[in-house]
């Protein structure tokens, strides 16, 4: 991306969030799940968590309507 941010190359691919804030490149698209397919996140809580509950709070919202507009934001697509 920075090399073509900069004009020596003419083309890239990288994930979405690695073009936030760049003004520099124009997002043309995103390639066919036969070529990308998409990458899932997954969250989890190791079992020698202090606080599991807690962990489970922030995953809940992670996953919730309300975290969205922060996903979008940052180029991100929430898979819910």
């Amino acid at each position: 991306m920075a090399m073509a941010a900069s004009g020596e190359a003419e083309i890239g691919m990288t994930y979405y969030i690695g073009m936030y804030g760049n003004d520099k490149i124009d997002i043309v698209g995103t390639l066919p799940a036969q070529v990308a397919p998409p990458t899932p996140l997954i969250g989890f809580i190791s079992s020698k968590s202090k606080n599991p509950a807690a962990a489970r709070e922030l995953l809940a919202f992670l996953t919730s309507p309300e975290a969205r507009a922060t996903y979008t934001k940052y180029l991100l697509e929430p898979a819910y």
